[in-house]
């Protein structure tokens, strides 16, 4: 069982529960360690991957039947990960989206019209874009991998007994509207370890990315081989896999987990936290 709970700073914008409810249970499919969950969208249910490691909702992909009135469009470019040159978008303000009594009626989307970013024949299912920060800004989110489902809460104290009881704390920051934690990690045939900032990306299929060329102490492993990372917003994503030595936070040590490292292309738009 991996538990996360997410307390976002409170706002009086974005997803709220219906009619002062104490709780909304959501059932998600898992796949390739992703979340999935199906959204009301302008009235068409859509498929969205569950992604902390994004601000802004973004759909990037419509089957052709699928027909959705979106209003107050403006153009846009986008630039993210990947290889490949900034691409034309659109910004909508002003949708409504909702699930299961978790509703968000003045709703920003960003429209990728890029239709060869498509992430569906990956996954087996039909996947329409990805939803963030927007999602959990407002509630605590409790995320059960083990009985698939996901619990909103409006306040924190119907559960916090049980929280106390079972779970181990871990302080995390919110930086840019994205989560981050302060781990150890000890480098291959090191002896050195060192602290190290990563975000807590539930949208990333991998365990642990690391940045070698932003981080000189972070050294790619003789080991190493080259491989395909996956696809981001500007294409695809290559990079090395690896192991590390170790990463640990808290109490919880992984020995030689797996990494991949993007190489230098396809990182460079990346703005680094401190």
């Amino acid at each position: 069982l991996f538990f996360i709970l997410l307390s976002y700073t409170y706002s009086q914008n974005g997803f709220k529960i219906d009619n002062n409810k104490n709780k909304v249970v959501i059932p998600f499919k898992l796949i390739d360690n992703l979340i999935f969950i199906p959204i009301n969208v302008n009235g068409t249910i859509l498929n969205f991957l569950l992604d902390t490691g994004v601000e802004e909702t973004i759909l990037f992909s419509l089957e052709e039947n699928e027909e959705i009135e979106f209003s107050n469009t403006n153009k846009i470019m986008f630039r993210g990960i990947g290889t490949n040159e900034p691409f034309e978008g659109l910004k909508s303000t002003g949708n409504n989206l909702s699930i299961n009594g978790f509703n968000d009626i003045n709703h920003t989307i960003y429209i990728v019209l890029n239709q060869n970013i498509n992430i569906s024949s990956k996954v087996g299912i039909p996947v329409n874009g990805i939803i963030g920060y927007q999602f959990f800004k407002n509630n605590y989110i409790d995320i059960n991998y083990n009985k698939l489902k996901i619990t909103i809460y409006n306040n924190i104290n119907s559960i916090s007994k049980r929280l106390n009881k079972k779970y181990q704390k871990n302080s995390i920051s919110i930086e840019e509207n994205k989560p981050y934690l302060i781990t150890t990690i000890q480098m291959e045939n090191d002896h050195n370890e060192f602290e190290t900032k990563l975000l807590i990306d539930i949208g990333n299929s991998d365990a642990l990315w690391l940045f070698h060329e932003k981080d000189k102490r972070i050294v790619v492993s003789n080991k190493s081989f080259d491989d395909y990372l996956g696809i981001g917003f500007s294409g695809k994503v290559y990079g090395k896999r690896c192991r590390i030595k170790k990463l640990q936070f808290n109490n919880f040590v992984f020995e030689n987990p797996t990494v991949a490292m993007p190489d230098s292309i396809t990182t460079r738009d990346i703005k680094m936290v401190e």
